[in-house]
């Protein structure tokens, strides 16, 4: 019963090695084997097997590490990357910009050629720019267009003009080719032919062809951003082993308290036996139950130890130590109620009785 009480030495429990005696024969008649076997094949015995097989479970390990770790990941990494570095260049910036400035300048010279139209070619021949828009919003989407237009004739022709932006620029311009466009569909045949329609329309191809190609240089930079996301995702398991191994090195080295939730339960269940024997020497106060009740208090004792084996026992905020001077005062010569007042502040205080 350990500390709690003081047994004659015939009474006793025999001792682990007296129990599993046979087996620690057995274990070490197998260790004298193991150990007299790599004594012979080692350098002491003039043997080199043991150096070799010493490389070549290293080579194995490291070729299998090689193999079936670092190579996959590798071969997925170089698989992905390729898949946004060495694709095919469908659409540069400099073919979309060169695009752009030829709508621009579409946009130009259909501004300044609509006006000069001679009238009674088309039932809009006389209908210039500024008789859609009015005279001084056509006269400002002329400038502006021209202003622009000779900055996209410039080198870097995708900066801005000195007095705008190129884009509201053109959704201007395409304004005024839009309202255009409707007037010549009133008459579609003569003026496709004596008219500005076809030229309308290719205006209009060229301004699907800058949107589409704008939406593709969009989609091109949100795949070379996910870039970063692979790379995190080819290191996750590496960062998983990493946090695995920290967390295992920070609870070794910091015990942590029990899970009285489920590891105390065999601790609950010798207390209720305690209990259960202390109503008995409370009812019949003989020998047989003050043995009884030493017995019971032995068994909790051995739980509680068991409990907080490889947790805190010595940190401030353990219960260990006032536990076990608990069952110290349980085992002492007292009556029966006294030992139930102090098996009842017991439940009251301790997180092991509690669920």
């Amino acid at each position: 019963a350990g500390h709690l009480t003081v047994l004659p030495r015939w009474a006793r429990m025999p001792s682990s090695l007296q129990r599993n005696w046979l087996l620690y024969s057995a274990g070490g008649l197998a260790v004298l084997w193991v150990a007299r076997y790599l004594y012979a094949h080692s350098s002491w015995a003039g043997s080199d097997d043991l150096d070799r097989w010493s490389r070549e479970a290293a080579a194995a390990l490291r070729e299998g590490w090689r193999e079936h770790i670092v190579e996959p990941l590798l071969q997925v990494q170089r698989e992905l990357f390729n898949t946004f570095r060495a694709k095919p260049t469908i659409l540069s910036a400099e073919e979309f910009e060169a695009d752009k400035a030829a709508l621009m300048r579409m946009l130009v010279d259909y501004t300044h050629n609509r006006p000069a139209t001679t009238t009674g070619t088309s039932s809009t021949a006389g209908v210039g720019i500024s008789s859609t828009t009015g005279s001084g919003a056509g006269s400002a989407t002329s400038t502006a267009l021209t202003a622009a237009g000779s900055s996209a004739a410039a080198p870097g022709g995708g900066e801005l003009s000195a007095g705008g932006d190129i884009d509201a620029v053109l959704t201007a311009g395409m304004q005024v080719l839009m309202q255009s466009y409707e007037r010549e569909l009133q008459s579609p045949l003569r003026n496709l032919v004596v008219g500005d329609l076809a030229r309308c329309m290719l205006i209009q191809v060229q301004r699907l062809k800058v949107d589409t190609e704008a939406a593709m240089l969009k989609l091109d930079q949100v795949l070379r951003a996910n870039e970063l996301n692979i790379s995190l995702l080819a290191a996750l398991p590496a960062l998983a082993v990493t946090w695995v191994v920290l967390a295992a090195t920070y609870r070794w080295l910091r015990p942590r308290a029990p899970n009285m939730r489920t590891e105390a339960v065999p601790l609950r269940m010798a207390t209720v036996e305690l209990q259960r024997a202390l109503a008995a020497l409370e009812r019949s106060e003989t020998a047989e139950h003050q043995g009884l009740v030493l017995h019971r208090v032995a068994n909790v004792y051995r739980e509680a130890v068991r409990l907080y084996a490889r947790h805190d026992r010595t940190s401030r905020y353990s219960e260990y130590r006032s536990l076990i001077a608990d069952l110290h005062e349980l085992s002492e010569p007292v009556s029966g109620a006294e030992r139930l007042a102090v098996l009842s502040r017991m439940m009251q205080a301790y997180k092991a009785f509690r669920r």
